[in-house]
């Protein structure tokens, strides 16, 4: 830290931080998965500003399959340059032992709808991942960085923003060489931006 003098009577602090970065809730990009993957420095950041959809997923188990027929359900809301986050719940669980315990997992069919031909920007979840257990390949993170969409996990407050049509922002620090940081996601009512879907 600099040595910084001040008259005695003014407040000044000066803070440090060290974080890992995948702690709460962050945004993954794809070099954690894909050698040579671009890092939070060069992403396109408009692909983390757009219409947001909230796909309810509350009903589904931990490691039960949300298949591709269940997403198109949303198929309409979902729109080129969407912010798709799943809502299963489990935000309500962080800092608990039960945290692991209400994982369902996007199906790989659905993971490439989503990305090939939806052609989302964002997807997340509140939860841990959603990725498929059992396989260290890690196929929905890898479906999703092949198309550079960033990937945000443990996010919170999804039953906030399930219904209507939101404006998401998702602004991390653009750091060279870094796949991952703890963001704030903000969304706004898109009557608010003057914004129509």
């Amino acid at each position: 830290m600099p040595n910084v003098k001040h008259h005695p009577d003014d407040w000044y602090i000066l803070s440090g931080v060290e974080w890992c970065t995948h702690c709460g809730t962050h945004v993954e990009m794809p070099f954690h998965h894909v050698k040579g993957g671009k890092d939070l420095s060069e992403i396109d950041f408009r692909t983390m500003i757009g219409p947001l959809c909230v796909i309810d997923v509350t009903k589904f188990k931990d490691k039960e399959e949300i298949p591709l027929e269940y997403l198109k359900k949303y198929d309409k809301k979902i729109k080129k340059g969407s912010i798709v986050f799943f809502w299963t719940g489990s935000d309500k669980l962080f800092h608990t032992p039960k945290w692991d315990t209400l994982k369902p997992y996007l199906s790989i069919e659905g993971g490439k709808w989503l990305i090939n031909e939806k052609e989302i920007g964002c997807i997340g979840c509140d939860s841990p991942d959603i990725e498929v257990p059992g396989l260290m390949t890690q196929p929905i993170h890898q479906i999703v960085f092949a198309r550079e969409v960033p990937m945000v996990e443990s996010c919170a407050n999804l039953q906030k923003v399930h219904d209507g049509d939101w404006i998401c922002m998702l602004l991390p620090y653009p750091i060279k060489s870094c796949d991952s940081i703890p963001t704030r996601i903000i969304a706004i009512p898109a009557s608010e931006m003057n914004a129509s879907f």
